[in-house]
Parts: C-alpha cells; sequence; structure tokens
C-alpha cells in the first residue's frame, strides 16, 4: 500500500489556545503549508467525541475555508506531528538559543551586582549557564529551520 505524504497538527494547545482562540502563527504555518500544496491534517483525540469535533470543522471553515481532514491515526505516510506535547515548532531549536542570549544579558546584570559579593551566587549563575550552553550543545541540530519552517504565510 501507498501512503502521501502528510503534515499532522494538534487542534488543542497547538492549533488553538485553552481558551479556544487561534494561535495565529499556527493557522498562518497550516495556511502557508496548505498554500504549497501541502496535505494537512488535524490530528486529535477528539476525533471520537462528535459534538467537539463539529468545533474543529467548524474552526477549520472559518480559518482555512473549509474543512480540513481530521484524523487520530498515523500512518506511514505522516511527515510530522505538529503538537505542543511532541515537537512545538513555535520553540523547539529556538528555545535554547533565546534561553543563552537570556543567559547572557542576566549573567551581565547580576554579575554588576555581584562584584565583590561574598554570597557567591555570581559563581553559581556561571555553572548554571555553563550548564545550559553544554545542554543546547548536546541538542540535535534542525539547522534552525524544521520543515515546517518553510511554510511561512
Amino acid at each position: 500500500m501507498e501512503y502521501s505524504p502528510w503534515y499532522g497538527i494538534d487542534y488543542d494547545y497547538t492549533l488553538v489556545d485553552g481558551s479556544g482562540h487561534p494561535i495565529k502563527e499556527m493557522v498562518r504555518k497550516v495556511q502557508g503549508a496548505l498554500n504549497q500544496g501541502k496535505d494537512v491534517r488535524i490530528f486529535t483525540a477528539r476525533k471520537s467525541n462528535l459534538r467537539a469535533l463539529d468545533e474543529v470543522k467548524e474552526f477549520c471553515k472559518e480559518q482555512f475555508g473549509y474543512e480540513l481532514p481530521i484524523t487520530d491515526k498515523k500512518d506511514p505516510g505522516m511527515v510530522e506531528l505538529w503538537d505542543d506535547r511532541t515537537y512545538n515548532p513555535l520553540l523547539d531549536g529556538h528555545m535554547l538559543a533565546g534561553l543563552g542570549k537570556l543567559a547572557g544579558v542576566l549573567k551581565e546584570k547580576i554579575g554588576g551586582m555581584n562584584k565583590g559579593s561574598p554570597s557567591g551566587n555570581q559563581g553559581k549563575f556561571s555553572s548554571a549557564i555553563q550548564r545550559l550552553q553544554k545542554r543546547k550543545k548536546g541538542k540535535p541540530s534542525y539547522n534552525n529551520q524544521t520543515s515546517m519552517d518553510r511554510f511561512e504565510y
């Protein structure tokens, strides 16, 4: 059996927030993928709840102009799954880089405040930054671009 490539996107907390409002950046990413002719499917556990499924269908009509296919099954054709619990395309690959920059700024600020401080906080902070940098170096590289990054709208 041959499977065509498709991208799955979770509905709850990936496409919509906890209040049911669209996460605009994710909606743009999905629209970009659709504009490129990609097969995008809503991948959700709601598939078995008909009332909740109606909400997903209505959301798709409002945001994309038509209902996207909805599934709760993976198959060998799935290229990627965009989900807040598995791989968050808005953060992964960028979060640690952002934390590294933040750590540098904090180190600068705290370092200036703690000069000559007997508390030793500066040393603790430096070791925390070193652990962060090691974790960042050990992280698998996605060339800082996921396939999803190509789906800008």
